[in-house]
């Protein structure tokens, strides 16, 4: 545990150091953390949920993966065993894509890319689970960075975007659908309303049998294992905090419908907030249908950053923008500490499953 509260410390400190005394440095500042979230996932050993699970996958042979994996999963890993590489090579590969486009992605939606990538490793759930998933925190990175085209009207590339996200994991394909609905401006009310309807919907237990009834119609494929892996991540803590930042971006886009042209990119967080924290409430039923809310967790952050940039007064900015990362540490904390006490892990043969004690892995070539 002290490992992380190193972690967290070293984390937060980087964050916050532009924000309160050297503004004009935030992207140096950035680029350490960066480096530093690079080096901790990159070289990490036996840390993340399926870390695992990956490791087992990565020494199979290929041909016994076709139809269980995604393709480029099994190109990636065919290539890296052709050239000597190891596993914790493959963490290595997928550790620098998504880091670099959540990097490049905060400096599209916001001037405090530091701040963002500091949140983005506090947070319960991101950068936390990208140890863990690494193929699916990988799609919602491309997604995340991608959505500028979206943002900018630029349909086709959007589209070859989520084409390349749904190659890293299957759940991005929800995205061909949802594009066109994304790029509205909607009123609050439309945003609440949603939201109103599916948390009626899942405490009635009928999104539940909606989903089954639709998979059992068109006969999809591991119906029986989507709709039996019970979620077991909707904690009080997950649900506080998206709750919480699902309210900011709604005010952050309160704010906008105030101005006479408003911004695409505001617009564009306010709707994948509300998709995430719908697909919460929907889909609370199954761990495996329920994780396309991961998409719009990006956007949260970024919702919260404007506001704190934006809208909250210069005499109280440096104070609050203090108050919410120390918040971010404790929760990470807790977080962590829960994590490794979790009754899973514990009995799980499954040697990352649970696991918090760190340790470094450079080895990226087999011996």
């Amino acid at each position: 545990m002290e490992f992380w509260i190193l972690f967290a410390m070293v984390v937060a400190g980087l964050g916050l150091f532009p924000s309160i005394f050297l503004k004009n440095e935030e992207n140096i500042f950035a680029i350490c953390l960066l480096v530093v979230l690079i080096f901790i996932s990159g070289f990490r050993y036996q840390i993340g949920w399926d870390y695992s699970n990956y490791e087992r996958l990565f020494y199979t042979q290929g041909d016994l993966l076709e139809g269980y994996i995604e393709p480029s999963f099994i190109f990636l890993i065919t290539f890296l065993k052709e050239f000597g590489f190891s596993a914790q090579m493959m963490f290595f590969v997928y550790t620098v894509l998504t880091l670099l486009l959540v990097y490049f992605a905060a400096k599209y939606y916001t001037n405090r890319p530091a701040l963002f990538m500091s949140i983005y490793a506090l947070i319960p759930y991101l950068f936390w689970n990208s140890m863990g998933n690494i193929r699916n925190y990988l799609a919602v990175a491309i997604l995340f960075w991608g959505s500028r085209f979206l943002a900018e009207n630029k349909f086709f590339l959007y589209m070859i975007i989520v084409a390349a996200a749904t190659s890293v994991h299957t759940s991005a394909s929800v995205f061909f659908i949802l594009a066109p609905l994304l790029k509205f401006k909607y009123s609050l009310k439309v945003h609440i309303l949603l939201s109103s309807l599916c948390f009626i919907l899942s405490v009635g237990g009928i999104s539940f049998f909606l989903m089954s009834q639709l998979f059992n119609f068109f006969d999809v494929k591991y119906a029986q294992y989507l709709l039996s892996s019970l979620s077991t991540s909707l904690g009080i803590e997950n649900v506080l905090i998206s709750t919480t930042l699902w309210i900011l971006a709604l005010f952050l886009l309160m704010k906008e419908y105030q101005k006479t042209q408003s911004d695409p990119r505001i617009v564009l967080i306010a709707n994948m907030a509300t998709f995430s924290f719908v697909a919460m409430e929907f889909f609370y039923f199954s761990y495996e249908l329920e994780r396309i809310r991961d998409y719009g967790f990006p956007f949260f952050i970024a919702s919260l950053i404007i506001i704190l940039d934006k809208h909250i007064s210069m005499r109280f900015s440096k104070e609050i923008t203090a108050l919410c990362v120390a918040f971010m540490v404790v929760v990470f904390l807790l977080f962590v500490n829960m994590f490794g006490n979790n009754i899973d892990g514990k009995t799980s043969q499954v040697l990352s499953a649970g696991n918090i004690y760190y340790e470094f892995n450079f080895e990226l070539q087999e011996k």
